[in-house]
C-alpha cells in the first residue's frame, strides 16, 4: 500500500513535466537504514543490551511553473520502520513499528498577481522558525526586499514526537515578516526574518513565540548571524537561540565567537554518544582564533565555557592543534586536536583527529577521538571514539554512503552503523561532482 503511494505519487508529477504542463521537475528517493549494539558492563534492571534499528525510505518530488499560472507543486513522503519502537506491555519488550508519513504535500503560488503569493497544503515555514501547517499562507511583497505573509490552519507538529501527525484538536497561526535586498555584490548579504506564532491544543494556548533571524556578511570572510526563539507561553524565556560572528583581520589571523542557549530537546540530540547525564537546558559560549602558518596549514586555538541549568554543572575546555587543507596533494586533509577539559565534574584530556580523502567519485573519511577522564571518585575511565564513513557516487544522479561508528570505555561498548543510498532525478541540470577536498568544519 504505502509502496503504491510512493510511485503512485512518481508517476503524478512525472506526468506534470510534459512541456504544455511544467518546464521543470526535480526529485530525488533515499532509502536507508541505521543499527547500534550496546553493552553495558553492569546489568541494569536484569537487562545489558539497549539495541536499535531503524530502516527509512524518502521520496521527494517538486514540480515548478506548473500551467499558465506557474503553480509549484511539492511532495515528501517518508517511511519508518523502527524494530524497537513499540512497547509490548504483556511481554515486556520493544517490537517494531512502522510509521508513514506526508512530511510535506502542498501546491504555492509564488506570484498571484503581481505581488501576492499563496501557499496550501502541509508544508514548513523557514521564515517563522520552520513552524509546520496543515492550512494555508497568504502573503504579500511590499518591495522586491520586503514581504509579510499570514498563515494559519491545524498544527502536525508535536513536541514529543519527530514525525507529522494530522491532529484536529491542535492549531497554528501567526505572522512574519522578512526583509532581504537583492541589489547587493555576491560577497555582501543582508537578511532579518521576524515572525510572531501561537499554538493551541484542545482549545488551550499551548505557545506563544517570537522568532527572530538575522544574517549581515560584510565581505567573503566576515559575517554576524543569529537566530532566537523567545517563549511567553507556558512561561517568559529564550527556549534557544544562538549568536556568532565570524572576522579575519589580517591574511593570518580569524576568528569565530560562538554564543548558544538550547532546550532540553536539543541537549539530547548534541550529547555525545557516551554522555549519561539526563539532559538540561544549557548555555555555552566559544571562541577559536585561527592562524595561517602556510599556504595550506592553518592552527586552531579554541576555548569553551558552558553550564547546565538543572545541576549547575559547568565545562570548560581548551585545545589546539593544525589543520591542513591540503596533505599530500588536493585529495586529502587532515586536522588534528589536542586538549583539556573539565567536563561536568571529570576532569578530561583529549586528542581528535580527523582524516578525509576527496575524489570525484571517492569520499572517505576517518574520525577518531581519545580521552582519558578522571571521576569525581579519582577513578579513571579511557573512551575511545572511532568512525569510519565511505560515500561512492556512481553518477552525478546515484550515490551511496556508509558509516560505522564504534565508542566505548570501561562501562559500555556500543557499535553503530548506517547506510543510505539516493537517486536524484529531473529536468534541471545536477551540480558536477567536487574535485577535491571541501573546508573542513570543526572537530
Amino acid at each position: 500500500m504505502r509502496l503504491g503511494i510512493f510511485f503512485g505519487l512518481a508517476l503524478l508529477l512525472a506526468g506534470l513535466t510534459t512541456p504544455s504542463i511544467a518546464s521543470t521537475i526535480n526529485g530525488r528517493i533515499m532509502t536507508g537504514g541505521y543499527a547500534a549494539r550496546e553493552t553495558l558492563a553492569d546489568i541494569a534492571d536484569g537487562q545489558s543490551r539497549n539495541d536499535s534499528a531503524v530502516f527509512s525510505s524518502r521520496l521527494f518530488l517538486q514540480a515548478t511553473e506548473v500551467g499558465q499560472s506557474k503553480v509549484e507543486y511539492t511532495a515528501d513522503v517518508r517511511d519508518k520502520h523502527d524494530f524497537f519502537e513499540k512497547l509490548d506491555r504483556e511481554r515486556l519488550e520493544l517490537t517494531p513499528q512502522n510509521t508513514f508519513q506526508m512530511r510535506q504535500i502542498s501546491a504555492r503560488q509564488p506570484r498571484l498577481g503581481a505581488d501576492l503569493y499563496f501557499e496550501a497544503g502541509r508544508f514548513a515555514i523557514p521564515d517563522a522558525g520552520a513552524v509546520f501547517v496543515d492550512g494555508a499562507e497568504f502573503g504579500h511583497h511590499w518591495t522586491s526586499s520586503w514581504k509579510s505573509s499570514l498563515f494559519a490552519g491545524l498544527n502536525p507538529k508535536r513536541l514529543e514526537r519527530s514525525d507529522l501527525v494530522f491532529d484536529r484538536n491542535s492549531s497554528v497561526a501567526g505572522t512574519y515578516s522578512v526583509y532581504q535586498p537583492r541589489a547587493q555584490d555576491w560577497d555582501r548579504n543582508t537578511y532579518w526574518a521576524n515572525a510572531f506564532v501561537l499554538q493551541r491544543r484542545d482549545a488551550n494556548l499551548d505557545r506563544v513565540y517570537w522568532f527572530h533571524r538575522f544574517i549581515y556578511q560584510w565581505s567573503q570572510e566576515c559575517q554576524v548571524s543569529g537566530a532566537v526563539f523567545w517563549d511567553f507561553v507556558p512561561r517568559s524565556y529564550i527556549q534557544s537561540g544562538n549568536m556568532s560572528w565570524q572576522q579575519k583581520w589580517t591574511e593570518r589571523f580569524s576568528t569565530d565567537i560562538v554564543g548558544t542557549v538550547i532546550d532540553v530537546i536539543e541537549y539530547s540530540h548534541r550529547q555525545g554518544v557516551l554522555e549519561r547525564l539526563t539532559p538540561s537546558p544549557y548555555k555555552e559560549a566559544e571562541t577559536t582564533l585561527r592562524q595561517k602558518v602556510g599556504a595550506d596549514t592553518l592552527m586552531e586555538y579554541r576555548a569553551a565555557y558552558g553550564v547546565r541549568q538543572y545541576d549547575g554543572l559547568t565545562k570548560a575546555e581548551g585545545a589546539v592543534g593544525p589543520t591542513f587543507l591540503k596533505l599530500f596533494d588536493p585529495h586529502f586533509t587532515a586536522q588534528f586536536l589536542i586538549g583539556m577539559r573539565r567536563d561536568f565534574g571529570t576532569q578530561d584530556r583529549f586528542f581528535k583527529m580527523g582524516v578525509g580523502y576527496y575524489s570525484q567519485l571517492w569520499e572517505l573519511s576517518l574520525r577518531q577521538e581519545l580521552e582519558v577522564q578522571k571521576q569525581s571518585d579519582s577513578s579513571l575511565l579511557h573512551p575511545v571514539v572511532t568512525e569510519v564513513t565511505a560515500a561512492r557516487y556512481f553518477s552525478n544522479a546515484l550515490f551511496m554512503t556508509v558509516s560505522m561508528e564504534r565508542a566505548n570505555n570501561e562501562n559500555v561498548n556500543i557499535w553503530s552503523g548506517f547506510f543510505k543510498l539516493g537517486y536524484r532525478f529531473g529536468t534541471e541540470k545536477i551540480a558536477p561532482l567536487r574535485e577535491g577536498t571541501p573546508q573542513r568544519g570543526p572537530l
